[in-house]
């Protein structure tokens, strides 16, 4: 069965917008995708203040250094149970040293980067919601971002349907909701890496006597 074919045949409940979340059972558990910022945080209160007993927010680190204190504080508040998964090992062998050594770029300028990591947040979602028993998994990417299709297709291929929403107009953040990102490092400050390459593949960093990342 190709791809295409398996997407055809994956169940078709697709929820489209906040109206549509009503059809979700009360008295099972939901799944939904969790950043800690405002669009996927408001899902949790929704889903709170319609009567869902068991939401679950999973949290997929890939490596970004996000803060697991901070999504803790805002899951606990709403009302949800947080999930932070660690697959950075299982991201890097898996889908970025084989799209390093297939020199994969996206529109044959730039490297593929964000692309990649949509299945496997998809694929910990599902494996997350068929040990809960639960009803659906539901994320917040919008119509305007690729990742919305990436998402949905591969949540179809693997088995459940993927809810697409955006905030409703008249929902206001006010200045202490936002939270800005602060550089590392002072502008102009750089650091020379070495890496060593077999066979296409980043096998240890700075010098040959490294340990090979893991």
């Amino acid at each position: 069965m190709t791809t295409t074919e398996a997407a055809n045949t994956a169940p078709s409940r697709l929820v489209r917008s906040f109206g549509r979340l009503a059809d979700l059972d009360p008295d099972r558990p939901v799944v939904t995708l969790f950043s800690g910022g405002l669009d996927s945080s408001y899902p949790l209160l929704r889903l709170r203040r319609m009567g869902l007993r068991e939401v679950h927010a999973v949290s997929v680190d890939l490596g970004e250094d996000e803060s697991g204190p901070y999504k803790r504080l805002v899951a606990k508040a709403l009302g949800a149970r947080l999930h932070l998964l660690d697959r950075r090992a299982e991201f890097a062998d898996r889908f970025v040293a084989p799209a390093i050594a297939a020199q994969a770029v996206y529109l044959g300028i730039h490297p593929v980067s964000s692309t990649l990591s949509r299945p496997l947040i998809a694929e910990t979602a599902v494996r997350l919601a068929r040990s809960l028993g639960a009803q659906a998994v539901l994320h917040t990417a919008n119509r305007s971002q690729n990742t919305l299709r990436r998402l949905n297709g591969a949540l179809a291929l693997l088995g459940y349907e993927g809810a697409s929403s955006t905030i409703p107009n008249g929902t206001r953040c006010r200045r202490r909701c936002t939270r800005g990102a602060r550089p590392t490092a002072a502008p102009g400050a750089t650091e020379l890496l070495t890496v060593t390459v077999e066979n296409g593949r980043p096998v240890a960093l700075d010098g040959p006597g490294c340990r090979s990342p893991s």
